[in-house]
């Protein structure tokens, strides 16, 4: 280099600067490109990590929401049960009703019938006291007709 002329020692010295400069450019990118390289990696592990975290979530929302429909299904066939049993009661009710309706209908066709036949015996019983009050008035008038006897 000692020999180089000036204008060889500026292009050298060009070179050397233009080398450096490049140097250093390529460390600047480099680093860029790495703490790039792990930013993104960060982001992805935390995307992974929100990824993760959204499927059990939906796994926990999917199984919530099948013990939440086995409830209502569940109470829908309680109350079913309930319902039906509830008709049940009311056409045996129903049935009651009608059977104790025509009983007392027919009850009320029987009583006029079964006065009318107390009366009659009523009537007969009077008819046969009104008989014996006048055969004991018969047998005490036979008995003063009778001497000495009485």
């Amino acid at each position: 280099l000692a020999a180089a002329t000036s204008s060889e020692k500026a292009i050298v010295a060009d070179l050397f600067d233009t080398a450096s400069l490049f140097e250093r450019r390529t460390k600047e990118v480099k680093k860029t490109e790495t703490e790039r390289r792990a930013a993104l990696i960060s982001q992805t592990e935390t995307m992974r990590a929100q990824l993760e975290q959204a499927e059990v979530y939906a796994q926990n929302h999917r199984e919530e929401k099948v013990k939440v429909q086995e409830g209502i299904d569940r109470h829908q066939a309680d109350w079913q049960e309930r319902i039906k049993a509830l008709q049940d009661e009311q056409q045996e009710l129903e049935g009651k009703i009608k059977d104790i309706d025509a009983k007392w209908k027919q009850r009320q066709l029987e009583v006029p019938k079964e006065i009318e036949a107390m009366k009659e015996q009523i009537r007969k019983i009077e008819e046969e006291e009104a008989e014996m009050q006048v055969r004991t008035a018969e047998v005490r008038a036979k008995l003063k007709e009778r001497p000495g006897r009485q």
